[in-house]
């Protein structure tokens, strides 16, 4: 439904773990947010950890490379700050906003 609206915001906590309650392997702190009337999209990725390691998405990138190619390349695109990254996208605007 945030589709439907000309503006969204979220923001939430991402963690992998083998078993609830267990030390995540990877975590992440999101900001995520849409303008349909300014035509912008983004996201923005702070606190990235790997094993309670404190990584930029050049460490991720480099540690995928070998076994999942397509991932690592697609994320290479966001940059290789140390443990924050983000992007900001064109979006179609919205006449109604």
């Amino acid at each position: 439904m945030a589709m439907l609206t000309c503006r969204y915001v979220q923001i939430d906590h991402w963690s992998f773990q083998s078993t609830t309650g267990a030390a995540p392997w990877v975590a992440w702190d999101g900001y995520y947010w849409f303008d349909k009337k300014q035509g912008v999209i983004s996201g923005h990725i702070t606190n990235l950890r790997v094993n309670g390691k404190t990584v930029g998405i050049g460490d991720v990138v480099q540690a995928l490379r070998t076994d999942f190619p397509d991932l690592a390349e697609a994320l290479e695109k966001y940059g290789s700050e140390y443990g924050e990254t983000g992007v900001r996208l064109p979006l179609e605007r919205s006449i109604w906003c």
